[in-house]
């Protein structure tokens, strides 16, 4: 046999084979199984969460500068107490207490601030009874302004306050009350008139 008549006769006996190789149906492997995926409600989960995040940020920003100042407005108070109780004012606070609570002779009994300023005290003697309403002027501006807390601030100065008031100040502004110059130094502060003084005897304590 001829090398084309056997090439044919092998080509013959495969032909069967290659049909059905055609006819067989494709093998279908196995397809993940599929998720509908919603981007809008990761989108949302998403913004929530960054919302979450920058709120407690915000939060604990707010909480923290409120301490900050909480803390800085009681430094400010502190400096002042003790400024008035033992610190640069105790010197005046006293020697203006002496002339005008324990004054003697009554040198100063009908005079007023303004009479002090133009003569009837020595400038020394004016400066020192100035500074104690320098700082009562002083603590006013601080609570308007919230550099202090003004319930503390009560605590602290009330009683004094009052003291002053009551004793020295009320008694030597007469005819000040409505004097654009004198006002703001002699003016009656109710906030700080809230709290009773103690008797003389223990205020030094």
């Amino acid at each position: 046999m001829s090398r084309i008549s056997r090439l044919a006769a092998i080509c013959f006996m495969l032909a069967p084979l290659f049909a059905n190789a055609q006819e067989m149906p494709e093998t279908k492997r196995p397809q993940p199984a599929q998720r509908n995926i919603d981007w809008s409600d990761i989108g949302a989960k998403a913004a929530i969460a960054m919302l979450g995040a920058i709120m407690g940020a915000t939060i604990g920003a707010f909480m923290t500068s409120r301490i900050n100042r909480a803390s800085s407005r009681c430094q400010v108070l502190r400096e002042l107490q003790k400024e008035f109780v033992y610190g640069d004012m105790l010197r005046p606070r006293l020697r203006a207490e002496l002339l005008l609570f324990y004054d003697a002779e009554g040198k100063f009994k009908d005079k007023n601030f303004e009479d002090f300023y133009k003569g009837a005290m020595t400038l020394d003697e004016y400066a020192d009874v100035a500074a104690v309403l320098n700082l009562f002027r002083l603590l006013d501006d601080y609570k308007t302004a919230g550099h202090i807390d003004e319930a503390e601030a009560r605590k602290a100065f009330g009683w004094i306050y009052r003291w002053w008031w009551e004793k020295v100040i009320e008694p030597h502004s007469k005819g000040l009350e409505d004097d654009p110059n004198w006002k703001p130094h002699v003016a009656r502060r109710d906030w700080l008139l809230q709290i009773e003084a103690p008797p003389l005897s223990t205020r030094r304590a």
